[in-house]
């Protein structure tokens, strides 16, 4: 028996039609069985960060608070000071997904440059 994590045989059968790849949310991507696997994991991980942010902008809705930017799995936002009280909903919104509730890194700074991990 492998010490694999996953059993790729039952993933390329649920999600891999032979020319495409079918995430969990719906999107296909044409690929090779190769490539499947792969592609699977990236497109689910991306899809859970975009649904997680697509939330948080919800929330940050007539704030003086917004989403700054999205680069890779990582998102930026531009504080108001008025609405640091929001940053454990913040949290908590983003980190919940349809797969459970991720760990979510943050960090704080006056620029992106000058960032440093908050506890």
């Amino acid at each position: 028996m492998s010490n694999r994590a996953y059993d790729r045989d039952s993933l390329l059968e649920k999600y891999f039609d032979g020319e495409c790849i079918h995430n969990p949310f719906g999107r296909k991507i044409k690929c090779d069985k190769f490539h499947a696997i792969n592609f699977l994991i990236q497109s689910t991980a991306s899809d859970i960060f975009l649904r997680g942010a697509i939330k948080v902008n919800k929330l940050l809705k007539a704030k003086k608070t917004k989403i700054a930017g999205l680069i890779h799995d990582s998102m930026l936002i531009d504080f108001s000071n008025e609405d640091k009280h929001l940053l454990p909903e913040i949290i908590k919104t983003f980190q919940n997904t349809d797969f459970g509730t991720f760990k979510v890194n943050k960090s704080i700074g006056l620029n992106f440059g000058n960032m440093m991990e908050i506890k």
